[in-house]
């Protein structure tokens, strides 16, 4: 019988907005305009603000948003689709 897997909810909360977070208008209104994208890929060096922006959107949008924070643990594919499908 297979273990069973912990879900860690910090990986799938979107975290909380911090009111220090600087607000980006221009690009939060890219981000709505793409959303019929089939994929949208946010790409930056760290410490660049990725992060940031999309609890900024999360907390800006009335649609529904889901979060999963990947680390190395989700190299293991059974964790990682628990994660996913929670």
């Amino acid at each position: 019988m297979p273990s069973e897997i912990q879900i860690t909810r910090t990986k799938i909360l979107v975290p909380r907005r911090r009111e220090d977070i600087l607000s980006r208008p221009r690009l939060l209104n890219m981000l709505t305009e793409m959303l019929d994208a089939r994929v949208l890929i946010i790409s930056a060096p760290p410490g660049y603000g990725k992060t940031s922006l999309l609890i900024d959107f999360a907390s800006h949008t009335d649609l529904p948003v889901c979060w999963l924070a990947i680390d190395p643990l989700d190299r293991d594919i059974q964790t990682f689709l628990a994660h996913f499908i929670t």
